[in-house]
């Protein structure tokens, strides 16, 4: 698969988030599905920077690469709504250091158990209730 390839998973994967209808969106890729993954991650951070949208490396292995994208007023806004703060803190998180401080936290959780936190949905701007319940029911 090439650049073709990437930006069709992009625009499948994020066209909310690049219309401004969405907070953030996550795209997974395999990195031996492309030549040349990090150029073309670079590419967007280019491109996507100047639109207000921060590319972000969430988690990276020699098999996969996990990009987020993200609108930093919108994300905040997302990650203040009732319940959301509580249960980041529930979850470790330091909530007094702001977006930065909870995307590192996050990668860190990525890093560490090598699959998705439950809480990731708030990242994704999912309701706070319904990650709640998935927390609490582990997933199911």
């Amino acid at each position: 698969m090439g650049r073709d390839g990437f930006e069709h998973l992009l625009m499948l994967q994020c066209a909310p988030t690049f219309a401004g209808m969405k907070a953030a969106s996550l795209v997974c890729f395999r990195r031996c599905d492309f030549d040349d993954l990090d150029g073309m991650v670079a590419s967007c951070q280019r491109l996507f920077t100047p639109a207000g949208i921060v590319t972000l490396k969430l988690y990276e292995d020699s098999c996969r690469t996990m990009l987020y994208f993200y609108r930093p007023a919108l994300l905040k806004r997302v990650l203040k709504r009732p319940g959301a703060v509580d249960l980041l803190r529930g979850e470790g998180y330091p909530t007094l250091g702001g977006i930065d401080s909870l995307l590192r936290h996050l990668m860190r959780r990525l890093s560490e158990h090598g699959d998705f936190p439950h809480e990731i949905g708030l990242f994704l701007g999912y309701p706070p209730p319904d990650v709640k319940c998935f927390i609490e029911n582990h997933g199911h």
